[in-house]
């Protein structure tokens, strides 16, 4: 398992609040990310790598640029 923090943004992009949530795989804190979306967008980061943003619709983009 993997830890990830997810941020959860306001309308400005500020952080409003962050969970921790372990999982095995990006595509998986890009699922949690989603199971919480409350109508803003969340961050999706594994230590200093972001791994991308769900999206206040609930789709989620990469910002890997691997």
């Amino acid at each position: 398992m993997t830890h990830y923090r997810l941020y959860f943004l306001n309308d400005e992009n500020e952080i409003t609040n962050a969970v921790d949530v372990e999982c095995d795989t990006d595509e998986q804190a890009i699922a949690a990310a989603r199971s919480r979306a409350n109508g803003g967008n969340i961050e999706i980061w594994q230590a200093k790598r972001k791994i991308g943003v769900c999206e206040a619709g609930g789709q989620a983009m990469s910002d890997d640029a691997d």
